[in-house]
This record gives C-alpha cells, sequence and structure tokens, in this order.
C-alpha cells in the first residue's frame, strides 16, 4: 500500500516522524469524515536530529588532525573546510550497512599539512590511539579516510536509540496503540541506515518515506499556509491560565499565600486554567472568563506550564508569557466587566470589556506575542509586522518545488573535475513574474 493509501481513508491513523538536523519532531493524526486532521496526541519529541552524527564525525576528525589544524583551515581555508563538511553530509544520508562495509571521505590534503604543522606524531600514530578496533579508520592516499561501517553506527547510535526509545513509548500508549503507519520526513529521515533501524526496532509497524523527504516539511508548510484548517483541532502541550486571587480557606491554602484586600482574606499567586495540557482544541476555539476590575489598573499575567494540575504561577515549571496592564475608566469601575479570552491554538490573548473604555498595553516575554482587541472593532498591534518576499511565488507551487528540487540534484552531483559548468531548469513562469514585478530585464 503507498503513502496516500494507507492515510487517505476516514479514520485512518498514523504518526508523523519529522527527522531534521537538529531535532525530531513527532506528531499523532488522525483523518476525520470531512478530510481534515486532528492530533490525537500532544506534538512530542527531542534533540535527536542529524547534526549529532556530524558532532561525533568532527570530533573525530578534532582527535585525528587536532584542534588548532581544524581551526586554521577553517579561518585560512574556508572552501576545504566546507568540502569536508558537505563530503560527510553526502555519506551519511546516503549510509547503509547493507550494501557497503566501509566508507571513504575525502578530506582536505591541506588539513593534512596543518596537523602535521601542530604535532609531532604522525597521523597514522593517531589513528592508532583511537578507541577502535584495528584497521577501523585507515588512509588512502593523502587525502581521503577509510572508515569501517561499525564506527559510522556508533555515531548514530545515540540520537537514533533515544528516538525509537521514545517511539516506542508513544506508541505503547492506549490511545495510540492503533496506530500502524509511521510517516519518515525530513532530511535526516532520508538515510536508509535510519530507516533500517526504525523499521527493525518498530516491528509490525507500516515505516513510509516518502519522495523528497527532505522538502516534505517545506511542502507541508506551504499548504498549511494556504489552508490553515486543515488541521482542525491539536492537543494541547502547555496548560495556560492567568495569575489570580481566590478566597483563603484554611484547610487547603497555605498561610504564606494568605493577603488581605478590601477587608478580605484571599489566597495570591492562584493559577486559574483556561486549557490544560492533554486537552484538544479546535482550530478556532476561544476559552473566555470574566472578571470584575477593583481598581483603576488591571494587571493580567498569563502564563503556561506542562503541570495538568498547576495550584500556582509560582510552582516550579510555570512560565510568564506576557503582562496585559489596563487603564480602566475612572466613572462606576465597580460596575464594570472585564472579559479575557485565550485562543489556545496560537497562544493568543484577546481583551475587552463589557460597557467600559479602556487603553491596553502588554509587555512580553520570549517568542510569544498578543493581541489586544480595544473592544470597538479595532485591533490594536503590539509586535512588530514581520515577513519575507515568500508570497506570489506560491501561486505556481509546483514550478516552485521544480526549481529546488533541479538544484537538489545539480547539488549532489556537482564535480569540477568532470564539468566546467552545469545547467538548472527554471520556471518560465518565475521569469513571467520577475519581468511583471520589475523594469529591468532579465540579462540587465
Amino acid at each position: 500500500m503507498d503513502m496516500k493509501g494507507a492515510v487517505a481513508f476516514q479514520g485512518s491513523q498514523y504518526m508523523v516522524v519529522d527527522l531534521g538536523g537538529g531535532t525530531a519532531d513527532i506528531s499523532v493524526l488522525e483523518r476525520k469524515p470531512d478530510g481534515t486532521l486532528k492530533e490525537i496526541h500532544k506534538a512530542s519529541g527531542g534533540s535527536w536530529g542529524g547534526i549529532y552524527v556530524d558532532e561525533n564525525y568532527m570530533k573525530m576528525l578534532n582527535e585525528l588532525f587536532g584542534e588548532k589544524a581544524l581551526t586554521e583551515l577553517r579561518k585560512t581555508e574556508m572552501n576545504d573546510y566546507f568540502d569536508v563538511t558537505r563530503e560527510f553530509e553526502h555519506k551519511k544520508r546516503s549510509f547503509d550497512t547493507y550494501k557497503t562495509k566501509q566508507i571513504i571521505v575525502r578530506v582536505s590534503a591541506s588539513l593534512r599539512d596543518l596537523a602535521e604543522k601542530y604535532s609531532s606524531k604522525s597521523l597514522e600514530e593517531r589513528i592508532a590511539s583511537l578507541k577502535v578496533r584495528e584497521n577501523a579508520i585507515t588512509m588512502r592516499g593523502k587525502d581521503k579516510l577509510k572508515i569501517d561501517t561499525t564506527v559510522v553506527q556508533s555515531w548514530f547510535k545515540r540520537p537514533i536509540d533515544l528516538l525509537i526509545q521514545h517511539l516506542k513509548s508513544l506508541l505503547a500508549e492506549p490511545k495510540i496503540q492503533s496506530v500502524r503507519t509511521v510517516i519518515l520526513v525530513g532530511g535526516f529521515g532520508e538515510s536508509p541506515y535510519v530507516q533500517e533501524r526504525i523499521r527493525n526496532e518498530l516491528a509490525g509497524m507500516r515505516v513510509i518515506v516518502p519522495a523528497d523527504a527532505g522538502l516534505a516539511v517545506l511542502k507541508g508548510a506551504v499548504r498549511f499556509g494556504h489552508n490553515p484548517v486543515i488541521v482542525s483541532s491539536r492537543i494541547m502541550k502547555y496548560t495556560y491560565g492567568v495569575n489570580g486571587f481566590v478566597k483563603f480557606d484554611e484547610q487547603k491554602h497555605p498561610e504564606e499565600k494568605k493577603v488581605l484586600k478590601n477587608g478580605e482574606w484571599l489566597v495570591k499567586d492562584c493559577f486559574k486554567v483556561y486549557v490544560r495540557v492533554k486537552e484538544e482544541v479546535r482550530v478556532d476555539q476561544q476559552v473566555t472568563m470574566q472578571s470584575l476590575p477593583i481598581s483603576k489598573t488591571s494587571l493580567t499575567s498569563v502564563y503556561r506550564t506542562t503541570q495538568e494540575y498547576p495550584e500556582y504561577t509560582t510552582d516550579t515549571g510555570c512560565e510568564l508569557l506576557g503582562s496585559i496592564e489596563l487603564e480602566n475608566s475612572t466613572a462606576g469601575v465597580d460596575q464594570k466587566c472585564l472579559k479575557l479570552a485565550l485562543e489556545p491554538e496560537c497562544a493568543t490573548v484577546r481583551c475587552e470589556t463589557l460597557s467600559m473604555d479602556f487603553k491596553g498595553a502588554v509587555t512580553v516575554q520570549g517568542s510569544q506575542f498578543m493581541v489586544v482587541d480595544l473592544g470597538d472593532g479595532t485591533m490594536k498591534e503590539i509586535h512588530k509586522a514581520s515577513g519575507s518576499p515568500w508570497g506570489g511565488i506560491y501561486t505556481e507551487m509546483n514550478d516552485y518545488f521544480d526549481v529546488i528540487r533541479e538544484f537538489e540534484h545539480k547539488k549532489r552531483s556537482f564535480d569540477t573535475e568532470k564539468t566546467n559548468q552545469f545547467f538548472v531548469r527554471i520556471s518560465v513562469s518565475l521569469r513571467d513574474l520577475a519581468e511583471k514585478n520589475s523594469s529591468k530585464s532579465l540579462e540587465e
């Protein structure tokens, strides 16, 4: 069964594992009758990407050639340094224990010269000092290393072991025990060795790797931008709420939290929950609560935590996202009502008052942002607008991806010994768009 057949029917459930450079990001989805998707488990993941294999390789080069030699190569022979990293990136993605018993990587001859400049030991002596079996790493000529697959596998071991351990724990959860399909995407997911390990470890699971797995996330992001409601609901990764007061109860509240306000004993720093972790939230859902202002200024602090039932905003793990300060009107403050609405899907807070004028100000921490609804149909932007020229070209999405794929193919096969130039095909529609938006010709 192909990928479309495995996930296209109503009620189909599957896991998407995005293996990128730095992280692995995992989501579990179900197709609804209307064709949209809903999350059935909160998104998860960890630092198990391909960059950690690169680090192990660079660590070996550091032991072989020395830190000083690598640093000088990076400073004085930048092209050679990038050749070293690109060479391994290609080998890493194509590494397959079924097809080869060793890999051969090209290293710069200038790197070996620098190593001899900074060290009295020969390269053969430094290879012998490595904690690998005899002849597992050998030199081929002046600029090549032959490395046994057992050494390369050891570089993959830790991130892949942690990933598989996490996948097994997810698949053992009652909610997703019926999931039988895993879709592997991302650049690191293109590695035959990674695919082999996952297939062997997840017995009974159908593991699907789409064509151009490295571009799958980009394609998905573009399509999601055109149709955001394709994912109709998500499972919350955090509990969201605000800082507030409740009446003091000596049976359950600690004395140190007790404060006297307007002649009444209250408990400070209480976590008033809007939505809880693991709760399903629709894409357009709002959670609204009302409160009665008791002063000229209302200050509301918004928090999140991974705890499902937090008690206080001072608990370990509670994170302040931002604070909303509202200046209430002086007339009849005690008769007015403040309404705060949280949109959990995008961690957006909207504030409005009922029959009351106010001025809103928000302070923001971290990468979160908030929008204040001024109650009169207008919105106040409190985070600078941002973006890049990502718009019009996506009207011809297939052409856009063809341009990327064309260059990706040329890049991987580029060889100065075989050719002095190469040809890349670009979309005619791209040239048409360029002429539409510029008075200069392409030749100019």
